[in-house]
């Protein structure tokens, strides 16, 4: 256990059974009152920003977390199968925490895996934009040039997206991984 005035800006902090990302921290000393610290977190799971007050003498658990790139090579029943890039290892990682982000996965795709101090992954992170083949693509509606005209396309993941009618078969694009969108045509 760790004092509050032990927090610095970018530690990961487990309060209340969450895991929270420090963003900002600052030593707060008033007039009339005692000190305290005034923390804005970010929960890793959720993404939801909290703001706390502590107190100097309260106790958090300061987490050490650590950050592999790694690898996705294949799917395993109800595991993801993972290559360590530095020392080759594989790891195998439940399917729950690729939830987010199942149909988005191609092999050989490097992906962030986040470790608790007990080295057990919690969190993944794939990159903001990645490229992807159109597998296939439903036909436009011609003549309807009121506005930019969007059919929906099939990707090599199976996922299926709004894009611009002049996408074809077997082109590569630029998808937006988190909104899960299409960006641009390579």
């Amino acid at each position: 256990m760790h004092k509050a005035s032990d927090i610095k800006i970018g530690n990961y902090i487990r309060f209340r059974n969450e895991l929270l990302h420090i963003i900002e921290f600052i030593h707060n000393t008033p007039c009339k009152t005692r000190a305290s610290y005034s923390a804005k977190m970010r929960n890793v799971l959720n993404d939801k920003i909290v703001n706390y007050r502590f107190r100097p003498n309260e106790e958090v658990i300061i987490e050490y977390i650590t950050c592999k790139s790694m690898q996705y090579i294949y799917k395993n029943n109800k595991t993801y199968v993972l290559m360590d890039n530095e020392t080759f290892e594989q790891y195998e990682i439940e399917e729950k925490l690729f939830n987010d982000y199942k149909d988005l996965l191609i092999y050989f795709m490097v992906i962030k895996v986040l470790f608790d101090s007990n080295k057990n992954p919690f969190l993944i992170q794939i990159p903001n934009k990645n490229k992807y083949i159109v597998k296939h693509v439903e036909k436009a509606v011609k003549g309807n040039t009121a506005t930019n005209i969007f059919t929906y396309a099939e990707l090599e993941t199976g996922l299926k997206i709004k894009v611009p009618a002049f996408i074809k078969s077997s082109d590569v694009i630029l998808i937006d991984t988190k909104n899960k969108i299409y960006l641009e045509k390579i």
